[in-house]
């Protein structure tokens, strides 16, 4: 079962997203957008609408989500630990919720090489089943590049969305 922000009323809300660059157009009249730095999706062209406005693709200081992520704060500077930090009994986790936990510092076990990480959380999954997190370390990428800050973040179930969903490991720290 998957819950509806309620607060995100299909027949309310704003059915324009972007602004996006058109990277390329096909002979089916496809356009491949460029929905962040890395990632493209196609769309058919009867269903963009053409933007001639001030706002950019990929604003400085901002993070570039994909179309099924909502992000309500820019990126943290400077990036990396926070001096005098300490963690909070794991008790004060249960005042928070998907949404009111945006903002915090956060402390994620990742069980594949069993050490933890500390991050800022960003935002969440428009369909509420996931957090979104700003790691402190930024992430290598295959090649060893550095990823784009703008995407270098991750999906993470910090709260149950559903009775058989798994959660991460996760403490508060303090502001």
């Amino acid at each position: 079962m998957k819950t509806k922000d309620k607060s995100l009323n299909s027949k309310l809300s704003n059915r324009n997203i972007g602004p996006y660059e058109i990277k390329e157009i096909d002979e089916n009249n496809h356009a491949i957008i460029q929905i962040t730095p890395s990632k493209t999706v196609h769309f058919h062209l009867n269903d963009l609408i053409h933007y001639d406005g001030d706002f950019q693709p990929f604003p400085d200081g901002c993070f570039a989500p994909s179309l099924n992520e909502i992000i309500k704060i820019k990126i943290p500077d400077p990036r990396g630990p926070v001096k005098g930090e300490k963690l909070i009994p794991d008790k004060e986790k249960n005042k928070l919720n998907l949404k009111s936990i945006v903002g915090r510092r956060v402390n994620v076990l990742w069980k594949a090489n069993k050490k933890y990480y500390k991050g800022t959380v960003i935002g969440y999954t428009s369909n509420l089943t996931h957090n979104l997190i700003f790691f402190d370390e930024p992430t290598i990428s295959k090649d060893n590049e550095i990823v784009d800050v703008k995407e270098d973040y991750y999906q993470m179930q910090l709260f149950k969305s559903s009775p058989n969903s798994k959660v991460e490991t996760w403490s508060l720290l303090s502001e």
